[in-house]
């Protein structure tokens, strides 16, 4: 889902950590001073927004994100949203519209990822 997202015309916000990024965009670079083609296979048409969530300011331009989207798809370890505040009640209260993923951690726990795609996110796909 998220590799189709950019390329279905959904406004993809994807964010990454200040000054690392995303590992793929070196990995079989042909040039140094530019994404690999690797990278940009998988985040067509996604934009990237650096962001320490760790950080208090951060976190508000996170939650300003969240009160405006539809789906948040998630790669961290298990807990790791909890524990930075934005655990699903958390952006539930944000907007009540969420439908969420997660992909990493539902595979380490076991847990069934919550997903609940709401009509409204599914018009909104449809429309973009």
């Amino acid at each position: 889902m998220r590799a189709v997202a950019g390329v279905v015309r959904a406004d993809v916000i994807k964010v990454e950590e200040p000054g690392k990024g995303d590992p793929a965009r070196q990995m079989h670079a042909d040039r140094p001073d530019a994404d690999s083609l690797f990278y940009l296979s998988f985040n067509a048409n996604k934009r990237s927004l650096p962001l320490n969530l760790k950080n208090s300011g951060a976190k508000d331009v996170f939650r300003a994100l969240l009160k405006t989207g539809d789906v948040l798809l998630e790669n961290f370890g298990p807990g790791v949203l909890e524990r930075l505040g934005f655990g699903y009640e958390a952006v539930k209260q944000l907007n009540r519209g969420w439908s969420t993923r997660a992909s990493r951690a539902s595979a380490r726990t076991g847990r069934t990822p919550t997903t609940r795609a709401t009509s409204r996110s599914r018009r909104r796909w449809a429309a973009r």
